[in-house]
């Protein structure tokens, strides 16, 4: 046990100043950018929520942030070829760990990003003239505003299925992908199409494109899943 915990122990370590500073810097960011715009909301010139998010950028640093980050852990686990050379552990294992860990850090990702929105919603509402909200201006600004759209789908399941789909065969498709380049292929090829998929696919409501991309990435997952363990199979023979 203590063996196997080892693995994801030491992709936490490795990764865990440019993972941590990605999310601190969109967190940062996102907050930073919504505090500039709330003289608007005390001059009385932004009066919604959403409008507010509109003006601070929150989709532009949201679909910068997520592919930086996927960027980062294609490349950083590629460079550590000779360190997990040494880890007497099959490859299977060690990509499906990398996968959980990357996961772990999409999650943090989104989580960051939402919390920099409810920073902003309080600071929002200290500013804002209090006939103007109520009680469902949030729930409003989320189906107003694409990128908190994205983050909270609310009751628009197959947006929200089909991105925590596409999250999770991501973190399996970068996984394999950075095994494969460890091995010497330049070109993460799944990573990228998921990435953009992802791309496609966050803040739009639930229609035909999500359902292409459910789609997709279900393939392409289950794809990378199949090769992976069949990957373990060929080192155990």
């Amino acid at each position: 046990m203590k063996k196997a915990l080892s693995i994801p122990a030491l992709w936490v370590r490795m990764t865990f100043c440019g993972g941590a500073g990605i999310i601190l810097a969109a967190f940062g960011l996102e907050l930073g950018l919504i505090a500039r715009d709330l003289g608007g909301v005390r001059a009385g010139s932004v009066l919604s929520f959403s409008e507010l998010l509109d003006g601070a950028g929150l989709e532009t640093v949201c679909r910068l942030a997520f592919p930086l980050l996927v960027v980062y852990l294609l490349l950083w686990a590629r460079a550590k070829r000779e360190t997990l050379g040494r880890l007497r552990v099959s490859e299977t294992a060690i990509s499906l760990w990398y996968a959980a860990v990357a996961l772990g850090w999409f999650i943090t990702l989104h989580a960051a990003e939402l919390a920099a929105v409810l920073t902003g919603y309080e600071l929002f509402l200290r500013d804002v003239d209090p006939a103007i909200v109520s009680g469902q201006t949030l729930m409003l600004a989320s189906y107003m505003n694409l990128a908190l759209h994205g983050l909270v789908p609310l009751s628009d399941w197959l947006s929200g299925v089909s991105l925590a789909v596409l999250t999770v065969s991501l973190a399996l498709t970068l996984a394999a992908d950075t095994a494969m380049m460890r091995r010497g292929r330049l070109i993460p090829f799944g990573s990228a199409v998921l990435a953009a998929l992802w791309e496609l696919d966050f803040g739009r409501f639930g229609g035909g494109t999500s359902v292409f991309c459910l789609i997709a990435a279900l393939v392409v997952g289950g794809l990378e899943l199949w090769s992976l363990l069949n990957a373990g199979k060929g080192e155990s023979q």
